[in-house]
């Protein structure tokens, strides 16, 4: 089973992530983006990531977002590709913690966790981080992708400030 999620939010929390660790990740998403890593940008390295997993006959994938938005759906899907009867148990998803404070405190006393989320103390969104410029790289870069997977119909989100994480209504499900 692989998990995709849009690109665009991957590569705002990943560049978060980093951030802790990499003096390179400091400044705007739009350098970060462009940075080489392994011989190419980070933009093609999630198209290339993404592609590896999507194009193995033996890997069922599931789109990040519908998960949310579907968590029975989804759940029954699985349980259904593994030949298995899902056990309802609520919550279905883990809630994300509320705090840095509560994430330490699980890791600390080994409590299992309740959600995998990084807290960081801050988050950015791709719409409000990303500038004309960097939309039309990424669009350049993975827009074919984006629109592969379902998270827009063509270029036009390149030109628009839409404050909908995702652009199209017409979502691909999970093969």
């Amino acid at each position: 089973f692989y998990i995709y999620r849009d690109g665009r939010d991957v590569l705002c929390s990943y560049q978060f992530f980093r951030q802790k660790f990499d003096p390179d990740a400091e400044g705007p998403i739009g350098a970060f983006i462009r940075q080489d890593e392994e011989g190419t940008n980070r933009v093609r390295r999630w198209v290339e990531h993404v592609q590896a997993w999507r194009t193995s006959p033996e890997v069922h994938d599931i789109q990040f977002e519908r998960l949310l938005d579907q968590p029975e759906t989804v759940i029954q899907e699985l349980a259904d590709e593994l030949g298995l009867d899902p056990i309802w148990r609520e919550p279905l998803l883990p809630r994300p913690f509320q705090s840095i404070w509560e994430s330490r405190w699980a890791r600390l006393f080994r409590m299992r966790p309740e959600s995998t989320a990084i807290i960081n103390g801050a988050r950015q969104e791709w719409q409000d981080a990303f500038s004309s410029e960097d939309r039309q790289f990424f669009h350049r870069e993975a827009g074919d992708m984006l629109i592969d997977l379902g998270y827009v119909d063509s270029a036009a989100w390149v030109d628009t400030h839409s404050t909908d994480p995702v652009d199209t209504s017409s979502q691909k499900t999970s093969r």
